[in-house]
C-alpha cells in the first residue's frame, strides 16, 4: 500500500544519502535493482547454498527436503538476477544437515557468517574477483517457495500448480514416505513459521516433532496386514504413531490437540489447502502436479 511504499522509499533515500561503499544482506527479501546499485563498490549477499544450486528464498528447507547432508555457504555480488552465481567472492562454512532443523541451522550460521563476509571483502580489496560466465540454470535444484507451473487436471482444466518448497508444508499421506515426513518436519521447524501440518477430523494440526519408527513388517513377530497411510497405530495425548505409505511409521508430536481425542484406527488426512494454512496465495499444488523433491 501507499504507506508501506513511502517507508521503503524513505529507506532507499537514507541509503543513498549515506553513500555506502558496500551493502551486505543475509536472509533478506529480494532487493530491487535501485537498491542493489546504491553502494559505490558492491552489494553483497550471504546465501546458504553452493550457488547456483538452491537459488531462492528457502535454501535451508529445500536442502533438508532433498536429503542433502552438507550445507555450503557463499557470498556473491548481487545483480538484477536473484542469487546470481556469476560473481561469487567466497565459499565455505560447511555445516552438517544431519538431523538438524532449519532453526538450528539459522543459529549455527548466525555465529559464523561474518568470517565469510570478511573473506569476500578481502577478495574485493585484493582485486581477485573473477566473474564467471553465465550458467544455464535448467533443472538445477532451486529453493523458491513458489514455483508456478501450468497443470491440466483430470477434468481438462488448466490450473496454476505450485512446484515450490512451500507445497511440501502439508503431509501428503498417499505420496510421502516416512523419511519425507521426517525431513519436512525438520525443514519447516523455524521460528516465525507455522510449520508442517496434517488434518485430523477435518481440522489442521501442526506437527512440532517427527521421529522415524521401524518398518512395520520388520518389527512384527508375525506378518502384518497392510495399513492405510495416515492410520493411527498408537496414541497418547498429542503424540501418536502413524502408518506411512512405504510400510513404515512416524512418531508425531502435535500442537494444540486438547479439543480432540486421537484414537487408534483414526485417520490423518490431507485436506486443508496450504494457502489456507499459511495464509499465502499461490502455494497450492494441484493433485497430480509436479511436487518439490
Amino acid at each position: 500500500d501507499a504507506t508501506y511504499r513511502s517507508k521503503v522509499d524513505a529507506v532507499y533515500a537514507a541509503l543513498r544519502a549515506w553513500a555506502p561503499e558496500l551493502l551486505v544482506t543475509a536472509g533478506f527479501h529480494v532487493l530491487p535493482p535501485q537498491a542493489v546499485r546504491i553502494p559505490r563498490v558492491a552489494a553483497l549477499n550471504f546465501h546458504p547454498s553452493k550457488l547456483p544450486l538452491y537459488r531462492g528464498g528457502l535454501p535451508f528447507q529445500a536442502q533438508i527436503l532433498r536429503g542433502e547432508t552438507q550445507l555450503e555457504c557463499c557470498v556473491h555480488v548481487m545483480t538484477d538476477i536473484i542469487d546470481d552465481a556469476q560473481d561469487v567472492l567466497a565459499r565455505g562454512v560447511e555445516l552438517s544437515l544431519e538431523g538438524k532443523t532449519t532453526q538450528q541451522l539459522f543459529e549455527e550460521l548466525g555465529q559464523r557468517f561474518p568470517e565469510l563476509i570478511l573473506e569476500a571483502v578481502e577478495a574485493i580489496q585484493r582485486n581477485t574477483r573473477k566473474v564467471e560466465p553465465s550458467i544455464p540454470l535448467g533443472d538445477l535444484p532451486h529453493s523458491f517457495g513458489v514455483k508456478a507451473e501450468t497443470w491440466i487436471d483430470e477434468t481438462g482444466e488448466k490450473k496454476r500448480s505450485n512446484a515450490g518448497v512451500l507445497s511440501r508444508v502439508r503431509i501428503e499421506w498417499e505420496e510421502d514416505s516416512a523419511v519425507d515426513i521426517e525431513r519436512a518436519c525438520r525443514a519447516f521447524t523455524v521460528q516465525g513459521f507455522k510449520g508442517l501440518f496434517t488434518d485430523y477430523e477435518a481440522t489442521p494440526r501442526r506437527v512440532t516433532h517427527c521421529a522415524l519408527l521401524p518398518k512395520l513388517q520388520a518389527a512384527a513377530p508375525a506378518p502384518v496386514a497392510p495399513v492405510a497411510p495416515g492410520t493411527v497405530l498408537w496414541a497418547a495425548g498429542g503424540r501418536c504413531a502413524v502408518a506411512t505409505k512405504d510400510g513404515a511409521a512416524v512418531l508425531l508430536t502435535l500442537e494444540d490437540v486438547e479439543d480432540v481425542e486421537i484414537v487408534v484406527g483414526g485417520k490423518f488426512e490431507s485436506m486443508t489447502l496450504v494457502s489456507t494454512w499459511l495464509q499465502k496465495p499461490f502455494t497450492d499444488r494441484v493433485k497430480g502436479g509436479k511436487r518439490f523433491e
